[in-house]
């Protein structure tokens, strides 16, 4: 037997759309599918469209004589009666009950209509955002922004052509980051197609291709996007009974572009040539290895790959070693007189087996870097004190705030709904002072004060991430922890417990659960963006340690976009450990990072260790190398910075020497830097010579001017002799910058800089 319980909502009203609930109660324990017949609408827990735009249905479990809350949306005309329908497993109905539904003109909006929000696609279509392309094909030939692949009879990379230098600007002349095409083979075949189709669209380019051998079929379905981003489906079946040696995927980078590497256990830096890597239960799936004008990030998945939880939830739901390239603990990947080459190792494939080896490329850089944009928007951050923020702001020179959680402002985390109003009001007056106003919201994690909590809760635990019983994560807010356990149950994963302070939330707290970022809270997350930019006309958002992927963040920056000069900022915590799994930040998020306008790399990231490296800050921390351009946490290390064209943000930490970014803002202001030409140390084309390794400098030339920036790595006072290629310079002025550094001249090419400092000179 199956019974509804309806207690008060046999009759529903609403307005026009209506969110409503009621319990379903069986006798035994079984699955039902439970729907809605003669009206618009569904039952949000047994169908709706996924975070793809896909539409789904499942069943829901239900233990005899425990009530099982059921959530429903309905979407009416006018006054009329529908029908809620219950099916079991085999399809057969078992339960049909009338509901009466009434319009009320008296409801203006129920708090709960924003669950629609769940089965929402906007977004999800083949436009191109901005700066990139719409894509070119012809033939085996497609081109996207700065970039080429051309393509071999499987469909895979057999050039590929970055038009990118080495400091981040499209040029003429163009490199070929492969020195022979990437292969896929089984011991010694390797395949070639019986059939290949290649279709154009507006946002990819999709490859289709089939090959087979005495002993397998193999077909592969390929994605070239117009970010840079490729992923190949490689669908291997065996016609029989057979033993291999290997399986193996071969990436063949020419030497030019293996100057540096980071992942797999490497913590970023200069490339050796040397890796041999085995599968482990660490978040290591990927890695990106180029320079700084063209680079490959690889990684390697099956068709049952899930996004692990990131930071130091990661242990809740970690990585799952794909069957195909583990083959239990036999594959791995290795550098091969140059190649990189993706092992899985010897096997037994039984007839009618299949074995997906799936991989994804992604070709750096993604976007030419924008000084303008980098230097011209100047942040304003903090967390309390939200009423003092925008005279701090502009006092201080800054022109965009973030708008932090836990204030009055702002009060719940990822929630920006609560304080509408004020938020709007507070946008408002920051754009009458001309500065931008942008908010905190992500969904790696959601407040437990909202009123949709309960339904996403009742949704078992597809939008609320289930807690790992076996783990135990390192919580460092012990009493967040004791608080939800207690509250919500040992089911859940608790996230951020903040004490909220300013007048109206004094002496309240805010608490959080993790969250599934690839469910369909990210559809709710995205219309909830569209609803602030239209009714509180905010500037972009400010996000932390990301859940989703990056087919919600194409979403994210398309939504975004409906606004002119909306930014996307992006905070990480350093992931090198053993609680996020050991994962390099750049590696991690590469995907991403085509969307986003600025990093902000900051937790764990000490940035005057001396084992920091140049190369670590240029391939984990700077951004240089995909085309976004990044900010220090904290004081940072104004040196080391203006060596990557970053700086701090006014209001994180105090505002007192090297914590203060309003010197370094005001140097850059004074000689107009936004209009200049960077020159890294790490191109070619940099003019400057160092007679000592431990410090680098970097140029930005305006016309014939030049203007350096040089930092020390080291914790050694050093003596060097600076020089020009190609040039004869006399003097060097040293401009003022408060706290850091004296106005004078120079009238040697020898300078000393300090441990861990360092000198920014104009060459005359």
């Amino acid at each position: 037997m199956v019974k509804l319980n309806f207690n008060e909502v046999q009759k529903v009203a609403c307005d026009k759309v209506g969110i409503f609930n009621l319990e379903l109660v069986s006798n035994v324990t079984s699955e039902y599918f439970v729907y809605l017949e003669a009206v618009g609408g569904q039952c949000f827990n047994c169908e709706g469209k996924d975070y793809l735009g896909k539409p789904f249905k499942k069943l829901v479990a239900v233990q005899s004589d425990k009530p099982k809350t059921l959530w429903f949306w309905v979407n009416v005309e006018s006054d009329c009666q529908g029908f809620i329908c219950v099916e079991d497993v085999d399809g057969n109905l078992v339960k049909k009950e009338r509901v009466e539904f009434k319009i009320d003109k008296n409801i203006k909006s129920d708090k709960l209509n924003k669950l629609v929000w769940l089965n929402s696609d906007y977004a999800i279509d083949d436009s191109v955002p901005s700066p990139f392309l719409p894509i070119e094909n012809n033939g085996d030939s497609v081109k996207i922004l700065g970039r080429e692949i051309i393509l071999d009879n499987m469909g895979f990379p057999a050039q590929i052509k970055s038009w990118f230098n080495q400091s981040g600007k499209i040029c003429s002349r163009y490199g070929n980051l492969l020195s022979s095409p990437i292969t896929f083979s089984v011991d010694d075949t390797v395949f070639n197609a019986l059939d290949k189709k290649i279709e154009k669209f507006n946002d990819k380019v999709e490859i289709c291709s089939s090959s087979e051998s005495c002993d397998f079929n193999v077909e592969v379905n390929g994605r070239i996007e117009f970010d840079g981003f490729i992923r190949y489906e490689v669908k291997l079946t065996a016609k029989n009974d057979v033993e291999i040696s290997d399986a193996k995927l071969m990436i063949p980078l020419a030497k030019r572009y293996r100057t540096y590497f980071v992942g797999l256990g490497n913590k970023g830096g200069k490339f050796d040539g040397k890796l041999n890597w085995k599968w482990s239960k660490l978040h290591q799936d990927a890695f990106w290895c180029g320079d700084t004008d063209g680079g490959l990030r690889v990684s390697l998945q099956d068709e049952n790959y899930q996004k692990p939880l990131v930071n130091i939830y990661y242990v809740h739901k970690p990585l799952v070693v794909p069957n195909s390239w583990g083959n239990n603990g036999k594959g791995g990947i290795k550098c091969v007189r140059g190649a990189f080459k993706a092992y899985s190792g010897k096997r037994k494939i039984a007839k009618g087996e299949t074995l997906y080896f799936n991989f994804e490329l992604l070709i750096t850089p993604f976007k030419e870097i924008d000084l303008v944009k980098q230097f011209g928007n100047r942040y304003f951050h903090a967390m309390f004190d939200s009423d003092t923020w925008l005279s701090r702001a502009k006092e201080g020179g800054a022109n965009v705030i973030n708008i932090h959680h836990g204030n009055d402002l702002y009060p719940f985390i990822n929630y920006p709904f609560v304080e509408e109003k004020a938020l709007k009001e507070f946008v408002a007056k920051c754009h009458k002072k001309k500065v931008k106003a942008k908010i905190y919201c992500t969904i790696r994690e959601i407040t437990i004060n909202i009123p949709e909590f309960k339904a996403f809760r009742d949704l078992d635990y597809e939008i609320v991430q289930r807690s790992n019983d076996s783990v135990d994560s390192p919580i460092w807010q012990g009493e967040a922890r004791e608080w939800i356990r207690k509250t919500l149950g040992s089911d859940v994963i608790p996230a951020w417990r903040q004490p909220l302070k300013g007048k109206k939330y004094k002496d309240f707290f805010d608490s959080a659960i993790i969250t599934d970022g690839q469910s369909r809270l990210c559809n709710f997350y995205i219309e909830g963006l569209k609803y602030m930019i239209d009714n509180a006309d905010i500037d972009g958002i400010y996000v932390d340690d990301i859940a989703y992927d990056r087919d919600t963040m194409k979403r994210v920056r398309k939504t975004l976009d409906v606004k002119e000069g909306t930014y996307i900022d992006f905070h990480t915590w350093d992931h090198f450990n053993n609680y996020g799994g050991m994962v390099n930040c750049a590696v991690l998020y590469t995907p991403l990072f085509p969307y986003v306008d600025k990093l902000w790399v900051g937790e764990g990231f000490n940035y005057n260790y001396e084992t920091h490296s140049p190369e670590y800050w240029l391939t984990e921390i700077s951004g240089m190398p995909f085309g976004v351009m990044s900010e220090m946490m904290d004081a940072g290390n104004p040196w080391k910075g203006l060596l990557f064209g970053m700086t701090s943000r006014l209001g994180w930490v105090g505002e007192l020497s090297n914590g203060d970014p309003r010197n370094v803002w005001e140097l850059i202001g004074k000689t107009k830097l936004a209009k200049s030409e960077l020159i890294g140390w790490w191109d070619r084309r940099n003019p400057v010579l160092l007679s000592d390794d431990r410090l680098r400098a970097t140029v930005y030339k305006k016309g014939k001017k030049f203007f350096v920036a040089i930092a020390n790595f080291s914790d050694d006072q050093v003596e060097t002799i600076i020089k020009l290629k190609n040039r004869n310079f006399t003097q060097m002025k040293a401009h003022y910058i408060k706290d850091l550094q004296d106005e004078r001249i120079i009238n040697s090419d020898t300078i000393s800089i300090a441990p861990r400092g360092g000198l920014f000179v104009e060459i005359i």
